[in-house]
């Protein structure tokens, strides 16, 4: 965050010290939740992968039965909008955790 003149850094009863330390551990926690949220997805991203590797490899072993339809379609897209809503988390409420979704 940019400050144009100290009255914004300031709060009232706060030395310019105190600000900075408080707006430095602010960025610092901002920071944290970010790459929380970032090494979520990428676990989900992950998770997502196995799952589909996982479903390929039984393709080749496995065949359906006549009467049953494949929801890997289904599945991959449920997986996917997971993932791209945890992605975007960050854009909607940047300051909040995993936990509070």
């Amino acid at each position: 965050m940019l400050f144009r003149d100290e009255g914004t850094l300031v709060m009232e009863g706060e030395t310019m010290e105190e600000a900075l330390r408080r707006h430095r551990e602010a960025s610092i926690c901002g920071i944290k939740n970010h790459l929380n949220k970032l090494q979520k997805s990428l676990e989900a991203k992950r998770n997502s992968k196995k799952v589909v590797d996982a479903r390929n490899k039984a393709c080749f072993t496995e065949k359906l039965p006549a009467n049953k339809e494949d929801d890997e379609p289904q599945l991959l897209g449920e997986i996917m909008e997971a993932v791209a809503y945890i992605a975007d988390m960050h854009v909607n409420a940047p300051n909040s955790t995993l936990e509070q979704h």
